[in-house]
């Protein structure tokens, strides 16, 4: 993408943003006025002849909510158009379009549940009425008859209907929408059970450079994949030339495995070199691995030749290192350190030992939150309440997120929450980003995982599971190509220990370290103007410079 082109259509996702935020605030508004007028009708059946005033302050929302609707969808075509490289389009989206985009984001659902709480009303007060005529009579406001009044719904809701078939047409056309082809890859692990990763892949229709790319602790591949269209690192590579495959960690996104109790070992034995093999049985050349945090984590493990035996135990086979850095063409790791290590004791290290830190007048108290954690070792797999597939939906807003209002203020309040800032550099991502990133990505682990990762932050160096293989003494035995990259401001992957501690032992011939001055742990995939940072670490192992654009 041409340099003004790209500068165009980041003003655009600016832009668009703004109006999302206005039509998110829109939809609050109009929701409490819709149930806060069943309420106040119910609860005061005296005050139900107010229900007619607040029927025409939805109206005017809705007014405003076209409106928003038809500039959100407009900026979203000339982001799209400039991201591409071609003219932008008039940022006219047309009063109609942004009607029926507004019925279907939330307003056939409101004004279904406001038709029939009224008209409802009305056969219940104030007793139930004992005939159809009887009703119809109640239904009379002012010059309007009851049967006028029947009349006009089912004309209203006629319209309603046309304008919600109207937007769920327009909101299925994308244009330079990147096709992203589902896969299912089959992992047979050592007593005979077998799983499946799911994943997506955003392929290329001539050869070209194949990227694996592996999320962290807890996530899913849709951390790669944020905001499409608008602001998706694994579509701003797909873009660059790269043939991209996105994969779900063994227990997120679908992937299976949640019934087993799985490591860091059992990713790197099993779940990993399965997929490599699934993804190079269909290119004629080595795929690079890009693995973030954990991914990258369980990359260096696997890329050591970790086994793990059918009685149980772990063990490094020379036979496997060599086969799987083959497959390979590289790796780069983001904010990966498997040792953890610090130059100075870091927050996270605080945490495991000690818990929350809190100031109470004046003074440092904490709450030994992490000294529980045993507790939880009968779980296999520890994930959160909400299930992912509701959580996007609610994030995508729509009916449904005008529906479960409440439960979408609850997690919007979770989401933005301070607790989540070891993740990120809150001044690098926006409210938006940091949202998607808890609506959409955050999925759950094993207990086990999570018992491998607090005995290697209160130890400082990464064991196996069951602590016959040591990391630290054992990077020598990768030798492939490799770019490691660390985060200034991270707070889980200490910079300077990963230069001395891990750079420093890799056994690879090629191999480099970059540090992304003033970004945070996953700043790089919330925000893309540091997308062009990753492209530059894939390109370092390849032996290339960025072409320009």
């Amino acid at each position: 993408m041409p340099g003004q082109s790209r500068a165009l259509a980041q003003a655009y996702a600016a832009r668009r943003e703004q109006a999302a935020s206005s039509v998110a605030t829109n939809r609050a508004l109009a929701a409490g006025v819709v149930f806060g007028t069943i309420a106040v009708a119910y609860g005061a059946p005296g005050a139900s002849h107010l229900v007619f005033f607040s029927a025409l302050v939805l109206f005017l929302l809705q007014i405003f909510a076209s409106a928003q609707q038809s500039r959100l969808f407009a900026l979203s075509r000339a982001f799209r158009s400039a991201r591409g490289g071609l003219p932008a389009e008039r940022l006219e989206g047309g009063r109609v379009a942004g009607a029926a985009l507004a019925v279907r984001d939330a307003y056939f659902i409101l004004f279904l549940c406001f038709d029939v709480s009224w008209l409802l009303f009305d056969f219940l007060r104030p007793s139930t009425a004992n005939s159809f005529a009887e009703y119809v009579a109640r239904l009379r406001i002012g010059p309007l008859s009851g049967a006028g009044l029947l009349v006009f719904t089912v004309v209203f809701w006629f319209g309603y209907a046309v304008l919600l078939a109207y937007g769920r047409s327009i909101a299925r056309v994308e244009p330079l929408a990147v096709e992203r082809i589902p896969f299912a890859a089959e992992v047979k692990i050592w007593e005979g059970t077998q799983i499946k990763l799911n994943g997506f892949r955003l392929p290329q229709r001539t050869a070209a450079q194949a990227l694996i790319l592996w999320p962290g602790f807890t996530q899913n591949g849709f951390v790669f994949d944020l905001f499409p269209g608008t602001g998706s690192l694994a579509e701003y590579l797909w873009r660059r030339g790269f043939d991209v495959w996105v994969f779900h960690t063994r227990g997120t996104g679908a992937s299976g495995g949640r019934a087993y109790r799985a490591s860091l070992d059992d990713f790197a034995a099993f779940d990993l070199p399965a997929a490599i093999r699934f993804v190079s049985a269909k290119l004629d050349a080595p795929p690079i691995f890009v693995g973030h945090s954990m991914g990258g984590i369980c990359a260096l493990l696997s890329a050591m030749g970790l086994e793990r035996l059918p009685a149980g135990p772990t063990r490094l086979s020379d036979d496997a290192a060599a086969q799987r850095q083959q497959a390979l063409a590289g790796l780069v790791t983001l904010g990966s350190l498997p040792d953890f290590t610090f130059a100075r004791e870091s927050g996270l290290q605080r945490f495991v030992s000690r818990g929350i830190e809190l100031r109470l007048l004046g003074k440092t108290v904490y709450l030994p939150v992490t000294k529980l954690l045993p507790l939880l070792r009968g779980f296999t797999f520890l994930g959160i309440p909400v299930g992912l597939r509701l959580r996007q939906a609610l994030a995508r807003g729509g009916a449904l997120g005008a529906l479960l209002a409440p439960l979408y203020l609850l997690l919007e309040f979770a989401a933005q929450l301070g607790l989540w800032e070891f993740l990120y550099h809150r001044p690098n991502v926006s409210r938006s980003a940091r949202r998607q990133l808890f609506f959409a990505t955050v999925d759950g682990t094993f207990w086990d995982v999570v018992e491998q990762y607090r005995q290697a932050v209160l130890r400082g160096r990464m064991l196996s599971s069951d602590e016959r293989v040591d990391c630290a003494e054992n990077y020598g035995r990768i030798r492939l190509p490799t770019c490691l990259v660390a985060m200034e401001l991270d707070s889980l992957a200490d910079p300077q220990r990963m230069r001395t501690d891990l750079l420093d032992r890799l056994g690879s011939a090629r191999k480099s370290y970059v540090v992304w001055p003033g970004v945070g742990h996953e700043d790089f995939f919330m925000d893309p103007k540091y997308f062009s940072r990753v492209e530059e670490a894939i390109r370092s192992v390849l032996g290339q410079l960025p072409s320009p654009g």
